[in-house]
């Protein structure tokens, strides 16, 4: 949604220190819609880019989805 496009695509938790402090960044609360069991299930609405990225002995599929 064009609300969230603030929001990078990609999360890790690593991140989560640096995104923590950065108080620019702010979500609206009323528009995230909830389960009644507290979780919430983002719906994909397109896939914009793949690739695969291969390591030694693996070949690892990336998908970007917005």
């Amino acid at each position: 949604p064009p609300a969230m496009s603030g929001m990078h695509d990609v999360f890790h938790v690593s991140q989560l220190r640096r995104f923590v402090l950065d108080s620019s960044v702010t979500v609206d609360l009323e528009a995230i819609e909830l389960e009644p069991n507290i979780t919430f299930q983002p719906q994909p609405v397109q896939i914009m880019d793949r690739d695969v990225r291969n390591l030694r002995n693996r070949s690892i599929p990336i998908v970007k989805v917005v």
